[in-house]
């Protein structure tokens, strides 16, 4: 099927999906939670087979080893079943290395104060600890969920906050922010989320052997279950995000969390115009990096604030863009009006950012560590783009 008749057949389906969702949710979750345990049993399966291999071996080994006959062996046979599933029960998620999320860890010895709002919200609203809390060069938040085991569960959940947001927001914007995250990390969301990254990870892992190895029919199969899969994970994390808005409404209150969403919106794209997009011009004339990307912005957010004007046309350019099928995330308009908030509401001038308020002192040393730590992760695209420009002149 040519890629671009897949693309419109995926949409159809999603908008086919999202509809059922809006008029038959019950019967959205049961044929999600089928697909679910659909993939499930497949990877049970395949560790349940490859340990029995593993487990025969080993006892008619020892068995031979010992002297013992084969109708020792047969007579034996009948504790391997519950043995193998036992093993396969415990198995250890050997993947889980491979979509671990990266970043300069915080802990809370060091950053107390980021850590009493993380506390503050787990006594207003209680769930599932977080493990880890880590510092990346992105300007966003999220939680991202682990499974240790492949079956039982027992997850780790990493909170990841980006560098460039909690230069620009305020300590109650960014409370706002992990309010949200507070809602996805709580309920049984977390566990179906975490299950459905598992077997998208083992799917698509197995749909690269199956494309080059068995075309036809099986790939024809599995390329099906995968799209479906992902097509109601999309829907369902989407109308999740509602669910996360609400929680942050409860805990924060329905303006701070309207308007930390804003300026997540707003910010970001003015940063991209008047920051980011400039200081990567400079790979015309600099072979390197440039030296302190957080420390120059920290600067230039002091130096120049944008106005509630600039920050308004933003939201007003967001708030013209309408949920596409295949979003992950509900267009701006309709997440305000589910809090219930007009855009009008927002107040944007913090005196002190989460960075400075969380940090305190370490601040400045935890910058220089994420200047250095960004010139290492751009150096290589930053240099081919010198390149680049230095062929075309």
């Amino acid at each position: 099927m040519p890629s671009n008749t897949m693309k419109d057949y995926t949409e159809s389906h999603a908008t086919a999906v999202e509809l059922q969702r809006q008029h038959y949710p019950g019967l959205f979750m049961l044929k999600f939670m089928l697909l679910v345990l659909f993939g499930s049993l497949l990877i049970f399966g395949f560790y349940f087979v490859t340990n029995s291999i593993g487990v025969v071996a080993g006892v008619a080994g020892a068995l031979i080893f010992w002297g013992f006959t084969i109708e020792r062996f047969l007579d034996s046979v009948g504790y391997l079943t519950p043995l193998t599933v036992f093993f396969t029960l415990i198995t250890l998620n050997f993947a889980k290395t491979a979509y671990a999320p990266r970043g300069y860890e915080l802990t809370a010895a060091r950053f107390p104060e980021l850590f009493a709002q993380l506390e503050k919200l787990n006594q207003k609203h209680r769930a599932p600890r977080i493990h880890k809390v880590l510092l990346e060069h992105t300007c966003n938040a999220g939680i991202v969920h682990r499974p240790r085991l492949v079956f039982l569960g027992w997850n780790e959940h990493t909170l990841v906050l980006g560098m460039e947001m909690l230069l620009f927001m305020s300590p109650e914007q960014m409370q706002s922010v992990l309010a949200h995250e507070w809602g996805h990390l709580s309920g049984r969301n977390e566990r179906i989320h975490a299950r459905i990254g598992l077997i998208l990870f083992y799917f698509r892992a197995a749909w690269d052997v199956v494309e080059k190895r068995f075309p036809g029919r099986w790939a024809g199969l599995l390329h099906w279950y995968l799209s479906t899969l992902t097509v109601y994970s999309i829907i369902y994390g989407r109308s999740n995000e509602f669910r996360a808005d609400a929680t942050a409404a409860r805990l924060v209150g329905q303006e701070r969390a309207a308007e930390g969403l804003l300026i997540h919106t707003a910010l970001p794209r003015l940063l991209d115009r008047y920051y980011w997009e400039p200081l990567f011009d400079l790979t015309r004339v600099l072979p390197q990096p440039v030296a302190s990307p957080y420390k120059n912005l920290q600067a230039f957010l002091r130096d120049r604030p944008f106005s509630l004007q600039e920050v308004g046309a933003e939201i007003r350019q967001e708030l013209s863009q309408k949920t596409d099928s295949l979003d992950r995330h509900p267009c701006l308009g309709e997440r305000l009006a589910a809090l219930q908030i007009a855009p009008d509401t927002m107040r944007y001038a913090p005196e002190k950012s989460a960075a400075e308020a969380w940090f305190g002192e370490d601040l400045d040393a935890l910058i220089a560590e994420m200047d250095k730590t960004w010139g290492e992760l751009y150096r290589s695209c930053w240099s081919e783009r010198y390149r680049e420009h230095r062929a075309s002149d």
